[in-house]
């Protein structure tokens, strides 16, 4: 079976865009995955930087969160059940319950602030 010039460069065009869409998969950075997809369950996110991320409904059970900083985030609806929290630093982040900003000393949980 012969293929003509353009379809061969079709197919090659097809195939090439096929396999970017593929690769761009992989090559999201842990913090990436959680802002594009919106989940990195039992992910290792040690030290990881989300200040001033809408992390609205975000999955992140049993994540290493461990010294992760979530300053003026916005974590409503996220679930972090199961999540290491050690020195994680929730200042001014907007806790998940969507009415809660966790005040400055906010680590390895949120602490209200004074109404």
């Amino acid at each position: 079976m012969r293929y003509s010039l353009a379809g061969k460069i079709l197919v090659f065009c097809l195939a090439l865009g096929v396999w970017s869409g593929v690769g761009s998969l992989f090559a999201y950075t842990p913090v990436e995955q959680v802002r594009q997809l919106k989940a990195c369950v039992g992910c290792y996110l040690r030290n990881a930087n989300f200040d001033h991320h809408d992390l609205t409904e975000v999955n992140l059970r049993g994540a290493n969160l461990e010294y992760a900083t979530f300053k003026k985030a916005t974590l409503y609806k996220a679930d972090l059940t199961g999540a290491d929290l050690k020195g994680a630093d929730f200042t001014g982040a907007l806790w998940v319950d969507g009415v809660t900003l966790c005040k400055k000393g906010s680590i390895g949980k949120c602490l209200a602030q004074e109404q």
